[in-house]
Protein backbone atom coordinates (compact mmCIF):
# COMPACT_ATOMS: atom_id res chain seq x y z
CA UNK A 1 0.00 0.00 0.00
CA UNK A 2 2.60 2.55 1.14
CA UNK A 3 4.74 1.34 -1.78
CA UNK A 4 1.79 1.91 -4.44
CA UNK A 5 0.87 5.63 -3.10
CA UNK A 6 4.39 7.11 -3.08
CA UNK A 7 4.58 5.74 -6.50
CA UNK A 8 1.63 7.64 -7.55
CA UNK A 9 2.99 10.80 -5.37
CA UNK A 10 6.46 10.47 -7.67
CA UNK A 11 4.51 10.05 -11.04
CA UNK A 12 1.55 12.44 -10.38
CA UNK A 13 2.63 14.87 -7.35
CA UNK A 14 6.00 15.68 -7.62
CA UNK A 15 6.49 17.50 -10.84
CA UNK A 16 3.79 19.40 -10.36
CA UNK A 17 4.14 20.27 -6.28
CA UNK A 18 6.81 23.37 -7.33
CA UNK A 19 4.26 25.13 -9.53
CA UNK A 20 1.53 25.38 -7.31
CA UNK A 21 0.74 28.06 -4.84
CA UNK A 22 3.22 28.11 -2.10
CA UNK A 23 2.30 29.37 1.82
CA UNK A 24 3.83 29.09 5.27
CA UNK A 25 1.62 26.55 7.02
CA UNK A 26 1.45 24.35 9.70
CA UNK A 27 2.36 20.91 8.76
CA UNK A 28 1.58 18.73 11.61
CA UNK A 29 -2.39 20.16 12.10
CA UNK A 30 -3.98 17.47 14.82
CA UNK A 31 -6.15 17.56 17.59
CA UNK A 32 -2.76 17.28 20.12
CA UNK A 33 -1.61 20.72 18.37
CA UNK A 34 -4.84 22.62 18.89
CA UNK A 35 -6.18 24.54 21.79
CA UNK A 36 -9.48 24.58 22.90
CA UNK A 37 -11.88 26.78 25.62
CA UNK A 38 -15.27 24.94 25.40
CA UNK A 39 -15.96 23.88 22.00
CA UNK A 40 -13.73 26.89 20.15
CA UNK A 41 -10.50 26.54 18.69
CA UNK A 42 -8.22 29.43 20.84
CA UNK A 43 -4.73 28.52 19.73
CA UNK A 44 -1.96 26.63 18.10
CA UNK A 45 0.80 24.69 19.37
CA UNK A 46 3.87 23.21 17.91
CA UNK A 47 5.16 25.90 15.68
CA UNK A 48 8.30 23.99 15.05
CA UNK A 49 6.38 22.56 12.34
CA UNK A 50 5.50 25.74 10.66
CA UNK A 51 7.08 25.61 7.16
CA UNK A 52 7.13 26.91 3.65
CA UNK A 53 5.48 24.88 1.53
CA UNK A 54 2.54 24.65 -1.31
CA UNK A 55 -0.13 25.32 0.47
CA UNK A 56 -2.56 22.11 -0.28
CA UNK A 57 -0.39 20.41 2.24
CA UNK A 58 -1.67 21.78 5.49
CA UNK A 59 -5.53 20.57 4.31
CA UNK A 60 -3.85 16.89 2.91
CA UNK A 61 -1.93 17.00 6.58
CA UNK A 62 -5.43 17.90 8.10
CA UNK A 63 -7.71 15.78 5.98
CA UNK A 64 -5.16 12.72 7.16
CA UNK A 65 -5.27 13.34 10.35
CA UNK A 66 -9.10 13.42 11.46
CA UNK A 67 -10.18 10.79 8.18
CA UNK A 68 -9.15 8.13 10.85
CA UNK A 69 -11.54 9.15 13.18
CA UNK A 70 -14.21 8.21 10.76
CA UNK A 71 -16.00 5.40 9.12
CA UNK A 72 -16.45 8.04 5.78
CA UNK A 73 -12.69 9.11 5.32
CA UNK A 74 -13.70 10.96 1.65
CA UNK A 75 -17.22 12.29 3.20
CA UNK A 76 -15.76 13.60 6.37
CA UNK A 77 -12.11 14.90 3.62
CA UNK A 78 -14.87 16.82 2.00
CA UNK A 79 -16.64 18.55 5.21
CA UNK A 80 -13.56 19.64 6.11
CA UNK A 81 -12.27 20.52 2.66
CA UNK A 82 -15.41 22.68 2.57
CA UNK A 83 -14.45 24.56 5.19
CA UNK A 84 -11.07 25.49 4.59
CA UNK A 85 -12.10 26.82 1.12
CA UNK A 86 -14.37 29.23 2.76
CA UNK A 87 -11.55 30.98 4.46
CA UNK A 88 -8.50 30.42 2.22
CA UNK A 89 -9.44 29.64 -1.49
CA UNK A 90 -7.66 26.91 -3.11
CA UNK A 91 -7.13 26.63 -6.82
CA UNK A 92 -8.06 23.46 -9.02
CA UNK A 93 -4.72 21.94 -10.13
CA UNK A 94 -4.32 21.94 -6.32
CA UNK A 95 -7.28 19.71 -5.79
CA UNK A 96 -6.18 17.31 -8.54
CA UNK A 97 -3.16 16.03 -6.71
CA UNK A 98 -4.85 16.42 -2.55
CA UNK A 99 -5.97 12.60 -2.83
CA UNK A 100 -2.99 11.31 -3.32
CA UNK A 101 -1.06 13.80 -1.02
CA UNK A 102 -3.35 12.84 1.77
CA UNK A 103 -2.09 8.99 1.08
CA UNK A 104 1.48 10.81 0.86
CA UNK A 105 0.97 11.47 4.38
CA UNK A 106 -0.21 8.73 5.19
CA UNK A 107 2.03 6.68 4.03
CA UNK A 108 4.98 8.93 5.66
CA UNK A 109 3.39 8.60 9.21
CA UNK A 110 3.14 4.27 9.26
CA UNK A 111 7.10 4.29 7.53
CA UNK A 112 8.23 6.59 10.71
CA UNK A 113 6.32 4.36 13.53
CA UNK A 114 7.62 1.36 12.16
CA UNK A 115 11.02 2.68 11.65
CA UNK A 116 11.33 4.41 15.54
CA UNK A 117 9.86 0.69 16.41
CA UNK A 118 12.45 -0.66 15.80
CA UNK A 119 14.78 1.44 17.41
CA UNK A 120 12.35 1.71 20.48
CA UNK A 121 10.48 -1.25 20.68
CA UNK A 122 9.20 -0.40 24.33
CA UNK A 123 7.90 2.75 23.35
CA UNK A 124 3.82 2.57 22.79
CA UNK A 125 4.03 6.04 21.98
CA UNK A 126 5.45 5.65 18.59
CA UNK A 127 3.05 3.27 17.38
CA UNK A 128 -0.01 4.60 19.18
CA UNK A 129 -1.87 5.64 15.78
CA UNK A 130 -0.16 3.45 13.42
CA UNK A 131 -3.15 0.80 13.78
CA UNK A 132 -6.25 3.65 12.63
CA UNK A 133 -3.50 4.69 9.60
CA UNK A 134 -3.29 1.36 8.13
CA UNK A 135 -7.12 0.94 8.44
CA UNK A 136 -7.28 4.16 6.75
CA UNK A 137 -5.05 3.39 3.66
CA UNK A 138 -6.91 0.30 3.47
CA UNK A 139 -10.65 2.09 2.99
CA UNK A 140 -8.38 4.93 0.90
CA UNK A 141 -7.07 2.73 -1.72
CA UNK A 142 -10.70 1.58 -2.57
CA UNK A 143 -11.78 5.01 -3.31
CA UNK A 144 -11.07 5.88 -6.63
CA UNK A 145 -8.90 8.92 -7.55
CA UNK A 146 -11.17 9.74 -9.97
CA UNK A 147 -14.19 9.94 -7.79
CA UNK A 148 -12.13 11.52 -4.65
CA UNK A 149 -11.07 14.62 -7.00
CA UNK A 150 -14.70 14.79 -8.30
CA UNK A 151 -15.57 15.03 -5.14
CA UNK A 152 -13.30 17.93 -4.31
CA UNK A 153 -14.10 19.82 -6.94
CA UNK A 154 -17.25 20.37 -6.22
CA UNK A 155 -16.86 20.84 -2.74
CA UNK A 156 -15.09 23.73 -3.82
CA UNK A 157 -17.62 24.84 -6.28
CA UNK A 158 -15.20 23.57 -9.51
CA UNK A 159 -17.69 22.03 -12.42
CA UNK A 160 -17.03 18.12 -13.04
CA UNK A 161 -18.04 16.16 -15.96
CA UNK A 162 -18.50 12.97 -15.43
CA UNK A 163 -20.39 12.10 -18.69
CA UNK A 164 -19.44 9.63 -21.02
CA UNK A 165 -20.20 8.54 -24.42
CA UNK A 166 -19.52 4.70 -24.37
CA UNK A 167 -20.44 4.36 -28.01
CA UNK A 168 -17.79 6.60 -29.70
CA UNK A 169 -15.44 4.50 -27.36
CA UNK A 170 -16.48 0.99 -28.22
CA UNK A 171 -16.55 2.09 -32.00
CA UNK A 172 -12.61 3.37 -31.24
CA UNK A 173 -11.90 0.15 -29.59
CA UNK A 174 -12.92 -2.01 -32.56
CA UNK A 175 -10.76 0.08 -35.07
CA UNK A 176 -7.97 -1.58 -32.55
CA UNK A 177 -8.87 -4.83 -31.26
CA UNK A 178 -9.94 -7.95 -32.49
CA UNK A 179 -13.07 -8.57 -32.04
CA UNK A 180 -12.36 -11.81 -30.58
CA UNK A 181 -11.64 -10.24 -27.54
CA UNK A 182 -15.61 -9.43 -26.61
CA UNK A 183 -16.97 -6.88 -24.90
CA UNK A 184 -17.84 -8.70 -21.60
CA UNK A 185 -20.69 -6.67 -20.60
CA UNK A 186 -23.74 -5.23 -22.06
CA UNK A 187 -23.06 -1.43 -20.40
CA UNK A 188 -19.23 -1.05 -21.30
CA UNK A 189 -17.15 -0.46 -19.00
CA UNK A 190 -14.15 2.35 -19.83
CA UNK A 191 -11.31 2.04 -17.13
CA UNK A 192 -9.50 5.22 -16.08
CA UNK A 193 -6.81 3.63 -13.85
CA UNK A 194 -5.80 0.28 -11.35
CA UNK A 195 -4.29 0.10 -8.02
CA UNK A 196 -3.06 -3.32 -6.90
CA UNK A 197 -6.56 -5.33 -7.15
CA UNK A 198 -8.79 -2.56 -7.84
CA UNK A 199 -9.89 -0.87 -10.98
CA UNK A 200 -11.24 2.40 -11.21
CA UNK A 201 -13.72 3.43 -13.70
CA UNK A 202 -13.48 6.90 -16.33
CA UNK A 203 -16.63 7.67 -14.09
CA UNK A 204 -14.95 7.01 -10.61
CA UNK A 205 -16.44 3.77 -9.96
CA UNK A 206 -14.00 0.83 -7.88
CA UNK A 207 -14.10 -2.61 -9.13
CA UNK A 208 -12.62 -5.57 -7.50
CA UNK A 209 -10.21 -7.15 -10.37
CA UNK A 210 -9.38 -11.02 -9.28
CA UNK A 211 -8.72 -12.63 -13.17
CA UNK A 212 -6.94 -11.02 -15.73
CA UNK A 213 -4.18 -9.15 -14.95
CA UNK A 214 -3.17 -10.21 -11.39
CA UNK A 215 -1.33 -13.35 -12.00
CA UNK A 216 0.34 -11.30 -15.44
CA UNK A 217 2.14 -8.42 -14.08
CA UNK A 218 -0.58 -6.50 -11.84
CA UNK A 219 -1.57 -3.15 -11.54
CA UNK A 220 1.01 -0.36 -11.96
CA UNK A 221 3.61 -2.06 -12.44
CA UNK A 222 6.47 0.71 -12.87
CA UNK A 223 7.59 -1.02 -16.55
CA UNK A 224 4.29 -1.18 -17.15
Amino acid sequence: LVRYFLSQFQNFVAPILPSLPHSIIHSDANEWNTLFKGDKIVGIIDFGDVIYTARINEIAIGIAYMATLVENPLQAACIILKAYHKIIVLEEKELEVLYYLIAARLGISVSHSSYYKTQKPDNEYITISAEPIWKLLEKWIKVSPIHATNAFKETCGFEVTKKENYGNFVAERHKFISKSLSISYETPLKMGKSALQYMYDAKGDTYLDGVINIPTVGHCHPKV
